[in-house]
């Protein structure tokens, strides 16, 4: 039998940004260097393959102190990418229906999850009623990764 056709990219939305976008926003709240930034949102990316065992890695960022809420932060994202990508994923806040995999958007402002197609219907974020901007779209297992960053050039003196 013909293979069936390829599904459709997920719809995506003008209020969605990607998973490292949000992770980036995340780190950039964090005093560390822009160094230790890249090892981080490394970290993470590593962890979405390997489990969240990864990020106990982040302890050791900023002097090796106890990790910060930026840090709790990124393995609470990872604890949501996992719920979303599992069975049953959680539902969505508006339509309370599972998001269609790659479709699934994770709040900035509180982690919740609302499907892309809900996104644009809500000014507001109707978990914790902030004015969030975004969210970003979860891709799904099979997606290929994002390429790595590209390296900075530094001037030489």
């Amino acid at each position: 039998p013909p293979a069936p056709p390829p599904a459709p990219p997920p719809r995506r939305s003008r209020k969605t940004v990607s998973l490292d976008t949000l992770v980036g926003s995340i780190l950039n709240a964090m005093g560390i260097s822009i160094h230790q930034r890249r090892r981080a949102a490394a970290l993470f990316q590593r962890a979405l393959v390997e489990g969240p065992a990864v990020l106990s890695e982040l302890a050791g960022l900023g002097g090796g102190g106890p990790l910060l809420a930026p840090g709790q932060s990124l393995l609470r994202l990872h604890e949501r990418v996992a719920e979303v990508r599992s069975e049953p994923a959680p539902i969505c806040a508006v339509c309370r229906e599972p998001p269609q995999p790659g479709s699934a958007c994770i709040l900035c402002c509180c982690y919740g999850v609302m499907c892309v197609a809900c996104l644009d219907r809500c000014p507001t974020c109707l978990l914790c009623r902030c004015r969030r901007c975004s969210a970003a779209l979860v891709p799904p297992l099979d997606a290929p990764p994002p390429p790595p960053p590209l390296p900075v050039d530094v001037p030489s003196p």
